[in-house]
């Protein structure tokens, strides 16, 4: 799993944004996304508005299912609706609590339900962002779905819980316990990046590190994502991170075996310090998508 640091540079957050909607807002892509997670977060106002009114507003759950390849803004927006829900006063903390399918099941008897209690009971007020979350259906999963529904049931008003992993495993998931049904109500499908998008992420990415990119890396880059796009499981803004990265150790090599160099070169990439090699004939050692 990737930390938030490494999300937030995979999905390009422009500057300037400062509450947690204008970073949603302002991330790359994702249009319909941002629509459908905006909507759900305004309902989740105007609920809690409502009931401290004192008018009746029957709970919905926030409980959510993120699901699309690696790489497309999951774990990011993930991440700023705990604090769209913090900042408007519909959870108390926001915090973000990831995890995986090693911090929920254990193997001995009974054991993995009170491990889920226990992060249910650290993350009141906030978000619990299930990784994978369809690595559950394996061995010992049983008995942690079992005990996830249950306390997504007993503090549904306190604690959200996002499901994330590819669509058709994650559908597999959300089918296998009826529990899931009634809970998760909001499913969102996040679409791959278009060559385009990934190319301004890229550009979001160098200028983090205070790089520039001179005059044709943005036509070899695009030539590069479309060709990387056909393989199975693309890794969307993880691979344009792990194609900086390789441009940055290709300019290393150029840089220490030119003759000479002036201090600007060392923050300036080239088209020719971008290479990719498809799966087949890339090795196993290096960047993988």
């Amino acid at each position: 799993m990737e930390d938030v640091e490494a999300a937030v540079a995979d999905l390009g957050l422009k500057k300037g944004a400062k509450s947690g909607r204008e970073e949603l807002q302002a991330l790359i892509g994702l249009e319909e996304v941002k629509k459908l997670v905006s909507a759900r977060m305004d309902l989740a106002k105007m609920q809690k508005i409502k009931r401290d009114a004192g008018m009746e507003a029957g709970f919905i759950p926030m409980h959510m299912a993120f699901k699309g390849n690696p790489g497309t803004g999951k774990t990011e927006v993930a991440r700023l609706i705990g604090r769209i829900l913090r900042e408007e006063g519909v959870l108390s903390v926001g915090d973000f609590f990831e995890c995986g399918k090693q911090d929920l099941v254990s193997a001995a008897p009974g054991e993995s339900a009170k491990q889920i209690a226990g992060l249910f009971q650290a993350a009141r007020g906030s978000v619990i962002f299930i990784d994978e979350a369809y690595t559950l259906l394996g061995p010992g999963g049983s008995e942690a779905v079992t005990a996830l529904i249950d306390q997504m049931e007993k503090l549904r008003d306190e604690v959200v819980v996002i499901f994330a992993g590819y669509t058709d495993e994650i559908n597999e998931l959300l089918d296998a316990n009826p529990g899931f049904a009634s809970r998760v109500r909001t499913q969102v499908e996040f679409p791959d990046y278009t060559a385009d998008e990934l190319v301004e992420i890229l550009h979001f990415m160098a200028d983090a590190q205070e790089y520039s990119l001179s005059r044709g890396v943005d036509r070899k880059v695009r030539g590069v994502v479309e060709a990387a796009m056909g393989e199975k499981r693309f890794g969307n803004a993880r691979f344009m991170r792990n194609l900086l990265e390789e441009a940055l150790l290709q300019q290393s090599v150029r840089l220490a075996n030119a003759e000479t160099y002036a201090i600007k070169d060392l923050k300036k990439l080239l088209a020719e310090d971008f290479v990719w090699e498809a799966s087949a004939s890339r090795p196993s050692i290096g960047f993988a998508a």
